[in-house]
């Protein structure tokens, strides 16, 4: 009976790990929207679900993939490890999200990047059509004499955030797919009026210089621009090494001068809120937790406004120097193994997640089940580990 379960379980793996995720996305998207201020229960739900889900891709880690013990145990010390961390820090996103990307052994990158697209579409449509129709409240929030709009989510940001990781997912997906050069062009004119109008919508500086980049990376792909090896490679070796730096001196070093008040008003008062923090909690090997009073959901002016607006410097101060560079580790790994594959779409696929990697230094939307440059690099880890071991060799002889 349990044989046949787990067999059952093998045979469908790849679609019960897709729905799985689909209920992570939409944890995620639905999660920074109005309709779980309005609705609550609704949030409730959806969590439920995603417990339900996480429940699942434990089980296929450890009966149904077939992953050496010694990588068992590991991964089992990685998830407890950032299970207590999350605990202590009480938020456990990171957890949910790492427990994916470990399950997603023997589901195709190209499906994953599918069921991406499609959830985040869909959401992000649902969501923009429920405020223009007055279901949802659309959240107006002044800067520097703009109106930034909400549509629906609970901050201007998150909006044009999920735009970003929706623009990632597609621009995967193209450089990826053998796809005819009119259909190319059409979808990458869609992302570029879609930047444009969340630019005008929510004024958020960051995202559009990110969305051009990624536009840049797909039109070098729709004329087969090749991009230098040797620049690539570089670039993606000193990526982590540039952002745990950059977190750091953030961090530690942060002045009153020109530059740094130049840097910090260009990322949104960001830099001077991460050296705050660094003023009240400093960093230790575990987690801890942090008070954090953000503007989400409500337009009157926060008492005591205090948030760590990084992804980076979130893991590093919640989450312990341990967490933080066994992340950078496993970036560079999966960065290091993209990179090396002697193709154009790797390279393409390179930038990509470098252009993501550089949206979590200032944003704090980048370690969710919604990132798919975190399942990019999750695969080139993977293959480390999945080549089958010698008792499945026997039991397939």
């Amino acid at each position: 009976m349990i044989r046949d379960s787990i067999n059952f379980l093998k045979k469908h793996e790849s679609s019960l790990y897709l729905w799985a995720l689909v209920v992570g996305i939409l944890d995620v998207l639905i999660g920074t929207t109005m309709i779980v201020k309005i609705y609550p229960i609704i949030g409730h739900l959806l969590h439920l679900l995603l417990l339900l889900a996480l429940l699942y891709v434990f089980f296929k880690i450890f009966f149904v993939d077939d992953l050496k013990p010694i990588y068992l145990i590991g991964i089992f010390i990685l998830i407890a490890f950032i299970f207590i961390n999350g605990h202590v820090a009480r938020e456990q996103n990171l957890l949910y999200t790492m427990v994916f990307l470990v399950g997603m052994k023997d589901v195709p990158i190209k499906k994953i990047i599918k069921t991406e697209i499609i959830t985040t579409l869909s959401v992000l449509c649902i969501i923009i059509l429920l405020s223009l129709f007055g279901v949802l409240p659309n959240l107006q929030f002044p800067r520097n004499g703009l109106i930034r709009n909400s549509l629906g989510f609970i901050y201007p940001l998150l909006l044009s955030s999920t735009v970003f990781f929706l623009n990632i997912a597609l621009a995967s997906y193209l450089v990826t797919n053998k796809i005819s050069l009119k259909k190319k062009l059409a979808v990458t004119l869609a992302m570029a009026v879609a930047t444009i109008a969340t630019y005008l919508i929510t004024d958020s500086r960051t995202d559009l210089l990110l969305n051009i980049a990624i536009l840049i990376v797909i039109i070098l792909s729709c004329f087969s621009l090749t991009l230098r090896n040797r620049y690539t490679k570089l670039l993606a070796e000193l990526t982590p090494i540039l952002i745990a730096f950059w977190t750091f001196i953030s961090m530690i070093f942060y002045r009153n001068d020109r530059i740094w008040l130049a840097l910090n008003s260009l990322f949104s008062n960001r830099l001077a809120l991460v050296h705050e923090a660094y003023l009240k909690y400093i960093p230790g090997l575990l987690g801890q937790y942090i008070k954090q009073r953000g503007n989400g959901g409500k337009v009157s002016d926060v008492v005591n406004y205090f948030y760590i607006d990084s992804s980076f410097s979130r893991v590093l101060f919640m989450d312990g120097y341990i967490v933080f560079v066994a992340i950078m580790v496993l970036i560079a790994i999966g960065l290091g193994r993209l990179v090396s594959k002697d193709s154009a779409s790797a390279a393409y696929l390179t930038m990509i997640v470098i252009i993501t990697l550089i949206e979590g230094i200032f944003t704090d939307h980048m370690f969710f089940a919604n990132s798919v440059a975190l399942f990019i690099l999750a695969s080139q880890c993977m293959e480390l580990i999945n080549k089958p071991s010698k008792n499945h060799l026997k039991k397939v002889a």
